[in-house]
Protein backbone atom coordinates (compact mmCIF):
# COMPACT_ATOMS: atom_id res chain seq x y z
CA UNK A 1 0.00 0.00 0.00
CA UNK A 2 3.03 2.00 0.21
CA UNK A 3 3.17 3.19 -3.36
CA UNK A 4 -0.82 3.39 -3.70
CA UNK A 5 -0.30 6.07 -0.89
CA UNK A 6 1.70 8.35 -3.23
CA UNK A 7 -1.39 8.63 -6.22
CA UNK A 8 -4.29 10.54 -6.19
CA UNK A 9 -7.54 8.27 -5.62
CA UNK A 10 -10.69 9.76 -5.83
CA UNK A 11 -15.03 8.01 -7.10
CA UNK A 12 -14.76 10.06 -10.61
CA UNK A 13 -16.20 7.30 -13.15
CA UNK A 14 -15.60 8.25 -17.07
CA UNK A 15 -18.56 10.65 -18.54
CA UNK A 16 -20.35 9.03 -21.01
CA UNK A 17 -21.04 9.80 -24.48
CA UNK A 18 -21.99 13.66 -24.81
CA UNK A 19 -24.34 12.95 -27.77
CA UNK A 20 -27.93 11.05 -27.76
CA UNK A 21 -28.14 8.02 -30.19
CA UNK A 22 -30.48 10.18 -32.16
CA UNK A 23 -28.08 13.07 -32.80
CA UNK A 24 -25.40 10.50 -33.51
CA UNK A 25 -27.69 9.17 -36.20
CA UNK A 26 -28.73 12.41 -37.21
CA UNK A 27 -25.23 13.31 -37.91
CA UNK A 28 -24.49 10.23 -39.88
CA UNK A 29 -26.94 10.63 -41.86
CA UNK A 30 -26.60 13.82 -42.72
CA UNK A 31 -23.07 13.13 -43.51
CA UNK A 32 -23.53 10.42 -45.82
CA UNK A 33 -26.09 12.63 -47.77
CA UNK A 34 -23.65 15.47 -48.52
CA UNK A 35 -21.18 12.56 -49.87
CA UNK A 36 -24.40 11.36 -51.61
CA UNK A 37 -24.78 15.32 -53.16
CA UNK A 38 -21.02 15.33 -54.24
CA UNK A 39 -21.49 11.97 -56.26
CA UNK A 40 -24.59 13.76 -57.48
CA UNK A 41 -22.65 17.32 -58.27
CA UNK A 42 -19.74 15.25 -60.09
CA UNK A 43 -22.81 13.03 -62.38
CA UNK A 44 -24.18 16.43 -63.44
CA UNK A 45 -20.54 17.98 -64.18
CA UNK A 46 -19.22 14.63 -65.91
CA UNK A 47 -16.70 14.06 -63.59
CA UNK A 48 -15.14 11.43 -62.25
CA UNK A 49 -14.83 10.81 -58.19
CA UNK A 50 -12.44 8.40 -56.65
CA UNK A 51 -13.09 7.76 -53.06
CA UNK A 52 -10.20 6.61 -50.83
CA UNK A 53 -9.70 5.51 -47.39
CA UNK A 54 -6.52 4.42 -45.30
CA UNK A 55 -5.96 0.99 -44.86
CA UNK A 56 -2.52 -0.53 -44.60
CA UNK A 57 -0.67 -2.39 -46.91
CA UNK A 58 2.07 -5.08 -46.91
CA UNK A 59 5.03 -3.83 -49.24
CA UNK A 60 5.61 -7.27 -50.85
CA UNK A 61 9.52 -6.86 -51.14
CA UNK A 62 10.17 -5.82 -47.35
CA UNK A 63 7.01 -7.63 -45.87
CA UNK A 64 6.04 -4.01 -44.09
CA UNK A 65 2.71 -2.93 -43.53
CA UNK A 66 2.28 0.16 -44.82
CA UNK A 67 -0.45 3.41 -44.72
CA UNK A 68 -2.00 3.76 -47.87
CA UNK A 69 -4.71 5.59 -49.44
CA UNK A 70 -6.30 2.94 -51.53
CA UNK A 71 -9.63 3.51 -53.76
CA UNK A 72 -12.95 2.01 -52.66
CA UNK A 73 -16.09 1.14 -54.50
CA UNK A 74 -18.99 4.25 -54.18
CA UNK A 75 -22.14 3.03 -53.77
CA UNK A 76 -24.51 5.61 -54.81
CA UNK A 77 -27.70 5.80 -53.29
CA UNK A 78 -29.71 7.09 -56.72
CA UNK A 79 -30.11 5.94 -59.69
CA UNK A 80 -32.15 6.60 -62.81
CA UNK A 81 -35.28 4.83 -64.59
CA UNK A 82 -36.26 4.39 -68.11
CA UNK A 83 -38.81 7.28 -68.16
CA UNK A 84 -35.63 9.69 -66.81
CA UNK A 85 -36.87 9.96 -63.36
CA UNK A 86 -33.94 9.70 -60.61
CA UNK A 87 -34.91 7.57 -57.70
CA UNK A 88 -32.77 7.99 -54.29
CA UNK A 89 -33.01 5.68 -51.38
CA UNK A 90 -31.31 6.48 -47.83
CA UNK A 91 -29.63 3.75 -46.24
CA UNK A 92 -28.36 3.02 -42.72
CA UNK A 93 -25.48 0.54 -43.18
CA UNK A 94 -26.66 -1.71 -46.38
CA UNK A 95 -30.61 -1.26 -44.70
CA UNK A 96 -32.89 0.88 -46.48
CA UNK A 97 -34.51 3.63 -44.40
CA UNK A 98 -38.53 3.06 -44.59
CA UNK A 99 -40.24 6.44 -45.02
CA UNK A 100 -43.84 7.14 -45.24
CA UNK A 101 -46.32 4.51 -45.49
CA UNK A 102 -43.00 1.80 -45.73
CA UNK A 103 -42.17 3.46 -49.00
CA UNK A 104 -38.24 3.53 -49.50
CA UNK A 105 -37.49 5.90 -52.64
CA UNK A 106 -37.78 9.38 -53.19
CA UNK A 107 -38.11 10.56 -56.48
CA UNK A 108 -36.71 13.71 -58.66
CA UNK A 109 -37.35 15.14 -62.13
CA UNK A 110 -34.21 14.16 -63.42
CA UNK A 111 -30.74 14.14 -62.15
CA UNK A 112 -29.87 17.86 -61.74
CA UNK A 113 -33.02 18.12 -59.55
CA UNK A 114 -31.30 15.32 -56.39
CA UNK A 115 -29.31 17.82 -55.36
CA UNK A 116 -32.34 20.14 -54.34
CA UNK A 117 -34.12 16.96 -53.25
CA UNK A 118 -31.38 15.70 -51.05
CA UNK A 119 -30.66 19.39 -49.36
CA UNK A 120 -34.64 18.48 -48.39
CA UNK A 121 -33.69 15.78 -46.85
CA UNK A 122 -31.19 17.18 -45.04
CA UNK A 123 -33.48 19.52 -43.67
CA UNK A 124 -36.05 17.16 -42.36
CA UNK A 125 -33.15 15.23 -40.81
CA UNK A 126 -32.09 18.02 -38.75
CA UNK A 127 -35.77 18.77 -37.76
CA UNK A 128 -35.52 14.99 -36.38
CA UNK A 129 -38.73 13.90 -38.73
CA UNK A 130 -36.60 10.73 -39.50
CA UNK A 131 -35.89 10.02 -35.72
CA UNK A 132 -38.39 7.15 -35.76
CA UNK A 133 -37.24 5.98 -39.48
CA UNK A 134 -33.80 5.89 -38.27
CA UNK A 135 -34.01 4.25 -35.59
CA UNK A 136 -35.61 1.47 -37.02
CA UNK A 137 -33.41 0.74 -39.43
CA UNK A 138 -30.50 0.95 -36.60
CA UNK A 139 -32.76 -1.74 -35.14
CA UNK A 140 -33.11 -4.04 -37.83
CA UNK A 141 -29.15 -3.59 -38.68
CA UNK A 142 -28.10 -4.96 -35.16
CA UNK A 143 -30.99 -7.85 -35.35
CA UNK A 144 -28.89 -8.53 -38.91
CA UNK A 145 -25.65 -8.64 -37.43
CA UNK A 146 -26.36 -10.22 -34.35
CA UNK A 147 -27.72 -13.26 -36.55
CA UNK A 148 -25.03 -13.71 -38.69
CA UNK A 149 -22.59 -14.29 -35.64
Amino acid sequence: MAILSKLKINKKERAGSRETVEQRLRRQMIDRLKEQRGFVTADIAGQQIIKTTARYVQNKVTGEAIRQQVPVRIRRWYWQEQTGAVCLNLLYGTCVIKLQDGSTTIEAKDLAKVPETIDLVVEAVEAGELDGALKAALDDRRTKMRGKR
